[in-house]
């Protein structure tokens, strides 16, 4: 006997997987923000540079900003990839964890715009 909450729940589209054309692969907005010293802001950036134009092959812009109440500088790296590459991410904010110059690193989705 199936319990009719349950078969709303698995019925009702809460697992709706996204339709993409075949032979394509979807990718996914994702932001990497590590809070540095101004002193280190040119090594962790071309580290991140290295790591990102490596891993996607194509030129990655990244932003530098002063942090609004610290004397530290965010460095946000903007990045569209797969879930199969999204490996290369964890990489590389495994790598600026052990980075002494930084402070913090934050990695986090970002959500999709309306078209």
């Amino acid at each position: 006997m199936r319990i009719p909450t349950l078969d709303a729940f698995l019925n009702g589209g809460y697992f709706q997987v996204r339709s993409t054309t075949p032979g394509t692969v979807e990718s996914f907005p994702y932001r990497i923000t590590a809070l540095c010293r101004g002193g280190d802001v040119s090594d962790i950036s071309a580290l991140m540079q290295s790591h990102l134009e490596q891993a996607f092959g194509h030129g990655i812009t990244l932003q530098n900003r002063p942090h609004m109440a610290l004397p530290l500088t965010e460095i946000v790296a903007d990045i569209s990839c797969s879930i199969a590459q999204r490996g290369e991410l964890v990489q590389l904010v495994t790598r600026l964890g052990y980075e002494s110059g930084v402070r913090s690193v934050r990695w986090e989705s970002v959500p999709h715009r309306p078209c």
